[in-house]
């Protein structure tokens, strides 16, 4: 059972006026939304997988973010192809930090993708 009441879709739609169309251009220029699929650094489809798992400059990030947080916590982590996308499920509250740093390693990559740049670790940890 829904919590509200369904409304009938429209069978038509309007085209959007041309202020509204340049307005969202201007705003995909403004926030540097591209319009192709490839990575903007070896032009393969850029996928979630390949932009957070599979490039190898992304494994490379990955490997110095392992050996950071082991350093660091004395915990030793195991990045696979899940836990990099999804984190770390088990034991949520404990986890918390290293997950939370997760997120902020791949808000870096997405900036640094967006931005055309190549992802090096120690700029991360700037950006953390």
């Amino acid at each position: 059972m829904l919590p509200f009441r369904p409304q009938p879709q429209s069978q038509t739609l309007s085209p959007l006026p041309p202020l509204f169309s340049r307005s969202c251009r201007q705003k995909r220029e403004r926030n540097k939304i591209i319009q192709h699929d490839k990575c903007h650094l070896c032009d393969k489809k850029q996928t979630l997988n390949h932009l957070f798992v599979s490039f190898s400059d992304v494994r490379t990030f990955w490997q110095g973010f392992s050996r950071w947080w082991n350093v660091k916590n004395d915990d030793f982590i195991d990045l696979n192809d899940e836990t990099t996308i999804y984190g770390f499920t088990n034991d949520f509250s404990q986890q918390f930090g290293l997950n939370l740093c997760l997120i902020i390693a791949k808000c870096y990559i997405y900036c640094a993708s967006r931005n055309g740049e190549n992802y090096y670790f120690e700029a991360f940890l700037a950006f953390l």
